[in-house]
């Protein structure tokens, strides 16, 4: 099981967040491991998306876990700026504003399990949808 499917630069390719707004939201911990701690918690908060589905899926069940990079991706940009705590009212939105964006994603996303597509589902639980 992968502790990560995503990296700096996907981030890059599946979001319209910018460099410049990716060194505003980088702590000290971020620089130090390259942002590596954040994709791994994203990546783990995705896995528990998906087994809040219903019926539920794990990691071991999708024939390709690059179907949620980009969910992945989003939710990297939702912890970060958890993390970075930006206590301004434009940093909560860029917060709130990501997180929306992933959970359509998540919401919208086909998924591949042993070779036949799964039809998009909503989240089987809101207690998983805290954000």
């Amino acid at each position: 099981m992968a502790s990560s499917i995503t990296t700096q630069a996907d981030l890059l390719t599946y979001t319209s967040a910018t460099d410049n707004e990716l060194s505003r939201l980088e702590t000290e911990r971020m620089r130090a491991d390259n942002w590596a701690s954040v994709h791994i918690r994203a990546w783990t908060e995705v896995k528990e998306l998906l087994l809040a589905r219903r019926p539920s899926i794990e990691e071991a069940d999708l024939d390709d876990s690059s179907e949620l990079e980009k969910c992945t991706c989003l939710m990297v940009l939702y912890q970060a700026y958890e993390e970075a705590e930006l206590g301004t009212d434009e940093a909560k939105a860029r917060k709130r504003y990501w997180f929306r964006k992933m959970r359509r994603e998540f919401a919208t996303r086909e998924l591949t399990i042993d070779s036949v597509t799964v039809a998009p589902e909503a989240f089987g639980s809101r207690r998983a949808l805290r954000g």
